[in-house]
């Protein structure tokens, strides 16, 4: 998909997202199927991707844990020579549900619209964690308007991105992992040091035209319209 067509297909979405209710149980997959068609896909499924993907959670989990039976389960041990009833506590390892996991690619969890995303940051690395094998490299927390963008190998409390829905149109490079032949992301923390070495190439310029005689004033106005450019 050339990037034209993309950023108006985004637009399209956007339009369409902007007209849901933003409520997570009754709208985020089709929230999600519409994205994923605006990126140019098929919808999620045809993509390779899940809905509600089961999480196991290891027995003793101190978040996710069933204890089966209640909080505890009476195991009667009738032997020969008491015939006493043990008490016993069985665990069970629980499970959750991902709303949506495209294995070796993306783990998406939706949220309602005007949720705090912050707070669910333990519930999306605990998700991602128990995700074996084919853990993906890169984690989205989205609340109908925003998309928080986790890559865990590499910076792990804060969301190498936040990208606003009402921006996806033109910032949709900080989800080009997503698209049907995915790009390398650009991310705000790539922005800057992009930035910052295209400073510190400007400034080198800048010296070498002044050691050559270039008057500086001159020399001064022709970085700035490199920069400009």
């Amino acid at each position: 998909m050339a990037t034209a067509e993309l950023k108006s297909s985004l637009e399209k979405f956007v339009t369409f997202a902007r007209g849901l209710k933003g409520d997570e149980k009754s709208e985020a997959q089709s929230f999600l199927d519409h994205f994923f068609r605006a990126l140019g896909h098929g919808g999620v499924i045809e993509a390779g991707a899940t809905f509600e993907f089961r999480v196991a959670k290891k027995p003793g989990s101190a978040q996710l844990e069933l204890l089966k039976g209640g909080s505890v389960a009476a195991v009667y041990d009738r032997r020969a020579d008491t015939g006493s009833a043990v008490a016993d506590r069985r665990y069970k390892g629980g499970k959750k549900f991902a709303d949506l996991l495209w294995p070796d690619r993306v783990l998406i969890e939706m949220k309602s619209r005007g949720e705090n995303l912050g707070k669910h940051y333990d519930q999306i690395f605990n998700y991602w964690t128990h995700i074996v094998p084919k853990r993906p490299p890169y984690v989205v927390l989205c609340n109908f308007d925003e998309f928080w963008i986790y890559d865990f190998n590499t910076q792990l409390f804060d969301p190498v991105d936040r990208v606003s829905l009402r921006s996806l149109a033109e910032n949709w490079a900080a989800l080009g992992f997503l698209l049907p032949h995915p790009r390398t992301p650009v991310f705000d923390n790539n922005r800057v040091a992009v930035t910052r070495r295209a400073a510190d190439l400007l400034a080198h310029v800048f010296k070498e035209l002044v050691f050559r005689n270039v008057p500086r004033d001159r020399a001064q106005r022709f970085v700035l319209q490199i920069l400009v450019s």
